[in-house]
């Protein structure tokens, strides 16, 4: 039978490539505050050989970890990872660790610690607004309406975790730290270049302005896509599309001036996007036949009376108002 630290040991390994099993693992951390500690020390055993401090992996506020008490470790529990310490020492210090861990919720804190964004930074839109950040080593990132991402920089890499929404990425040059943003679904690392990745519900979308980018998915055999400037490609569940060539890369980031640009792009997407900026007023399409139809056009991404105005004038179309929302049906 394996014992506590071998299981440990194990989810450690599992968790950064089957990020699905995290339910599984906090009842298992639950289970016996001994899962905990030796959870920790494999942990631990990690970030000595990675050569960051303690301090450094420990630290986060109460943003990083919003359903959480955050809990300040004894000033005895900090040091460097690197120092070694007596068994009694360690174990005293693993209590106070596993304390802080259990009250600041052990699988939220847990999981982000395995995956290493302990310590980093973490950036957050509301609906309707957007952003722009500095990076430390210059990179810049601006970060669409009702997004959220990770950045987590090392000696090694570079490493950014798009959570939910889109951000455009302008990488700053540094051949001896790989730039890489990762979703659920695929690692996209920077060649010298400046792209955007959309993180949809039903996938991942990664365009490419300037330079180019190596595609990567978690799942299968790790098989990796490199496109270039002026090229897209959509990841889905258990596959690539082929890469496409834009017909326009502004189109893409348009989004930055607060511009929504259609081409021949159905309604219901239409829709969807203009949703992502506006919670006041919500737009709803009824049946097929309207969701399908083709709209070309530029729009402010806050105003959607604009596009309601717009299609007042598309004769196969309805606008209904119920309940505050707008609904779009065939006539």
């Amino acid at each position: 039978m394996d014992t506590i630290a071998d299981q440990a040991a194990e989810w450690f390994l599992s968790l950064k490539t089957q990020p699905h099993r995290q339910g599984e693992f906090a009842a298992w951390l639950r289970a016996s505050p001994r899962h905990v500690e030796e959870f920790l020390l494999v942990t631990a055993a990690w970030r000595t050989l990675d050569g960051v401090a303690l301090d450094q992996v420990l630290k986060t506020d109460a943003n990083a970890l919003p359903t959480a008490e955050v809990v300040n470790l004894p000033v005895e529990a900090r040091g460097s990872l690197g120092r070694p310490r007596a068994r009694s020492s360690r174990r005293r210090w693993m209590t106070g660790a596993a304390a802080a861990v259990v009250c600041a919720g052990a699988g939220i804190l847990a999981w982000s610690y395995a995956a290493g964004w302990l310590g980093g930074e973490r950036y957050t839109t509301a609906i309707g607004e957007i952003r722009s950040f500095e990076l430390q080593d210059r990179s810049v990132v601006h970060l669409n309406t009702h997004s959220e991402m990770a950045v987590r920089y090392s000696a090694q890499a570079r490493e950014v975790e798009l959570r939910e929404g889109e951000a455009l990425f302008k990488v700053a040059r540094d051949l001896r730290r790989p730039f890489r943003v990762r979703t659920d679904q695929v690692t996209i690392q920077a060649l010298g270049t400046e792209f955007n990745v959309y993180r949809q519900a039903q996938g991942t979308v990664v365009s490419v302005i300037e330079g180019r980018v190596r595609v990567s998915r978690h799942d299968g055999n790790g098989e990796a896509v490199e496109i270039g400037a002026g090229e897209r490609i959509d990841v889905l569940p258990g596959h690539f599309s082929a890469p496409v060539e834009m017909s326009d890369p502004a189109q893409v980031i348009s989004w930055r001036n607060r511009r929504l640009l259609f081409k021949n792009d159905a309604l219901a997407e239409v829709i969807e996007e203009f949703n992502r900026y506006n919670r006041a007023l919500r737009l709803r399409v009824e049946d097929d036949a309207a969701a399908e139809t083709q709209l070309t056009g530029i729009f402010d991404a806050g105003d959607p009376e604009s596009l309601l105005l717009f299609l007042t004038d598309v004769p196969e179309l309805v606008i209904e108002r119920r309940d505050g929302d707008a609904v779009i049906r065939s006539r």
